[in-house]
Protein backbone atom coordinates (compact mmCIF):
# COMPACT_ATOMS: atom_id res chain seq x y z
CA UNK A 1 0.00 0.00 0.00
CA UNK A 2 1.17 3.12 -1.10
CA UNK A 3 0.59 4.96 2.56
CA UNK A 4 2.53 2.24 4.44
CA UNK A 5 5.45 3.56 2.11
CA UNK A 6 4.80 7.43 2.80
CA UNK A 7 7.30 9.01 5.17
CA UNK A 8 4.42 10.56 6.14
CA UNK A 9 3.18 6.92 7.38
CA UNK A 10 4.63 7.10 11.13
CA UNK A 11 3.40 10.61 12.04
CA UNK A 12 0.68 9.13 14.39
CA UNK A 13 1.24 6.47 17.19
CA UNK A 14 -1.14 5.57 19.80
CA UNK A 15 -1.60 2.97 22.59
CA UNK A 16 -0.54 -0.51 20.72
CA UNK A 17 -4.29 -2.37 22.12
CA UNK A 18 -6.48 0.65 20.03
CA UNK A 19 -8.48 -0.04 17.20
CA UNK A 20 -7.67 -0.12 13.90
CA UNK A 21 -10.02 2.94 13.38
CA UNK A 22 -8.40 4.92 16.33
CA UNK A 23 -5.29 4.28 14.45
CA UNK A 24 -6.14 5.65 11.18
CA UNK A 25 -8.26 8.89 13.24
CA UNK A 26 -4.57 9.88 14.99
CA UNK A 27 -3.05 9.08 11.48
CA UNK A 28 -5.91 11.22 9.73
CA UNK A 29 -5.39 14.22 12.67
CA UNK A 30 -1.41 14.12 12.25
CA UNK A 31 -1.82 14.20 8.29
CA UNK A 32 -4.08 17.02 8.20
CA UNK A 33 -1.93 18.81 11.19
CA UNK A 34 0.67 18.25 8.36
CA UNK A 35 -0.58 19.76 5.79
CA UNK A 36 -1.70 22.82 7.34
CA UNK A 37 1.50 22.99 8.07
CA UNK A 38 3.98 22.31 4.90
CA UNK A 39 4.85 23.81 1.68
CA UNK A 40 2.90 23.91 -1.46
CA UNK A 41 4.60 21.44 -3.18
CA UNK A 42 3.58 18.96 -0.53
CA UNK A 43 0.55 20.05 0.06
CA UNK A 44 -1.64 17.61 -2.61
CA UNK A 45 0.33 14.83 -1.42
CA UNK A 46 -0.30 15.51 1.88
CA UNK A 47 -4.24 15.82 1.12
CA UNK A 48 -3.82 12.63 -1.10
CA UNK A 49 -2.61 10.58 2.07
CA UNK A 50 -5.37 12.15 4.67
CA UNK A 51 -8.25 11.26 1.85
CA UNK A 52 -6.54 7.80 2.08
CA UNK A 53 -6.40 7.51 5.19
CA UNK A 54 -10.49 8.72 5.57
CA UNK A 55 -11.59 6.35 2.84
CA UNK A 56 -10.06 3.51 5.14
CA UNK A 57 -11.62 4.42 8.09
CA UNK A 58 -14.89 5.08 6.83
CA UNK A 59 -14.60 1.80 5.16
CA UNK A 60 -14.55 -0.17 8.51
CA UNK A 61 -17.47 -0.87 10.73
CA UNK A 62 -17.50 0.73 14.21
CA UNK A 63 -16.13 -1.71 17.24
CA UNK A 64 -16.85 0.19 20.02
CA UNK A 65 -18.29 3.84 20.98
CA UNK A 66 -14.89 5.73 20.15
CA UNK A 67 -14.85 4.09 16.69
CA UNK A 68 -18.14 5.52 15.89
CA UNK A 69 -16.73 9.30 17.70
CA UNK A 70 -14.08 9.11 15.73
CA UNK A 71 -15.95 8.91 12.71
CA UNK A 72 -17.93 11.36 13.05
CA UNK A 73 -15.19 13.96 13.67
CA UNK A 74 -13.70 13.08 10.69
CA UNK A 75 -16.77 13.21 8.49
CA UNK A 76 -17.72 16.31 9.98
CA UNK A 77 -14.45 17.86 10.32
CA UNK A 78 -14.12 17.97 13.91
CA UNK A 79 -17.41 20.13 13.80
CA UNK A 80 -16.84 22.78 11.39
CA UNK A 81 -19.33 21.07 8.89
CA UNK A 82 -22.60 20.35 10.84
CA UNK A 83 -26.05 21.46 12.62
CA UNK A 84 -24.26 21.47 16.07
CA UNK A 85 -21.99 23.54 16.99
CA UNK A 86 -18.13 22.64 18.24
CA UNK A 87 -19.22 23.13 21.75
CA UNK A 88 -22.14 20.59 21.73
CA UNK A 89 -22.18 17.84 24.16
CA UNK A 90 -21.96 15.69 21.55
CA UNK A 91 -18.45 16.90 20.09
CA UNK A 92 -17.24 17.25 23.70
CA UNK A 93 -18.51 13.11 23.88
CA UNK A 94 -17.11 12.51 20.60
CA UNK A 95 -13.34 14.17 21.77
CA UNK A 96 -13.36 12.71 24.68
CA UNK A 97 -13.87 9.23 23.45
CA UNK A 98 -11.13 9.20 21.10
CA UNK A 99 -8.95 10.92 23.36
CA UNK A 100 -9.19 14.64 22.00
CA UNK A 101 -10.47 16.37 25.05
Amino acid sequence: MFLAASPFAAVATGPSDETKILHLFRRHRALSEATAACSEKDGPLLERLVDQVEEEMMALPCGCAADLAAKMIVAHCDGEFSCLRWDNPVWIEARRLTGQA
